[in-house]
């Protein structure tokens, strides 16, 4: 099993709330080459805002913030904002992030709807195969000099942010512009996966049902998880077949599985 897809690690930038001064510097954040993912409070004004079917189309992630951010005590705020997320982009938002970091959220009824439940705790640093906190996922919100934002080697971390110095919006702990391109172009340089919340936390979930099984593996996905995930192997040698057909070899040196298909097997 190739950790995090290969990569040397892997990181997650998150932005909460729809704040204007994402929307405002999308092209930058594109062009610092990661895939981030939008937790959306969904009843303000600038959840509708073009950019973020365009954020979803070049790869990147849209998550659910409830629709007034508030603490997860009524399960309406999650509901609501997740069929606005639907009837919007076309999309079920597999990734969830507390309000406030809230620990109201911090519970099955939120949590038993997505993938991972994500908190704002501090100490992010998760090893390859463990899941054991995608119920809570830890995040770390850097400083406001954008300080803070550098991946872990061999581990995935998660980075909460809300927005960038400058704007008008007032986001939470607002860091400069150039601080986090600098950060998210130096973790990709240097061989980080850049990669949004559900897709790590999937390919992570897929490392661990597979585990250190070496001619065949079966597993069943959770309830929610979404489809068309994979996860990256090698092998020294025979076939590898998932559902009695052949997995084609990737020229890039790895064996591509997919995860809806249920189990694998090396001849």
């Amino acid at each position: 099993m190739l950790n995090w897809a290969g990569f040397s690690s892997a990181i997650s930038y998150t932005f909460d709330d729809a704040n204007s001064s994402q929307i405002n510097n999308y092209t930058a954040m594109k062009n610092a080459g990661g895939h981030y993912t939008f937790y959306l409070i969904t009843s303000k004004t600038e959840a509708s805002n073009a950019v973020y079917k365009t954020a979803l189309a070049d790869g990147n992630e849209i998550g659910n913030h409830t629709s007034d951010h508030s603490n997860c005590t009524s399960a309406s705020v999650i509901d609501t904002a997740q069929t606005f997320i639907k009837n919007t982009f076309g999309v079920t938002a597999y990734a969830f992030a507390a309000p406030n970091g809230s620990t109201a959220c911090d519970v099955a009824s939120v949590y038993d709807k997505f993938l991972t439940d994500r908190s704002v705790a501090g100490n992010s640093s998760i090893s390859p195969g463990d899941t054991s906190k995608y119920n809570w996922l830890p995040a770390d919100v850097p400083s406001s000099d954008g300080s803070n934002m550098a991946p872990i080697a061999g581990k995935w971390r998660v980075i909460c942010l809300h927005g960038f110095q400058g704007g008008s919006d007032g986001a939470y702990q607002a860091v400069p512009l150039s601080a986090f391109t600098s950060a998210a172009q130096s973790a990709k340089s240097g061989g980080s996966w850049v990669e949004t919340v559900t897709n790590v936390a999937a390919y992570n979930w897929g490392q661990k049902a597979i585990g250190t099984n070496t001619t065949s593996a079966t597993w069943t996905l959770p309830s929610v998880f979404p489809p068309n995930m994979c996860v990256r192997i090698t092998t020294t040698g025979g076939t590898v077949t998932q559902k009695g057909a052949a997995v084609p070899w990737d020229d890039h040196g790895y064996y591509q599985i997919s995860l809806d298909a249920g189990s694998v097997t090396i001849q």
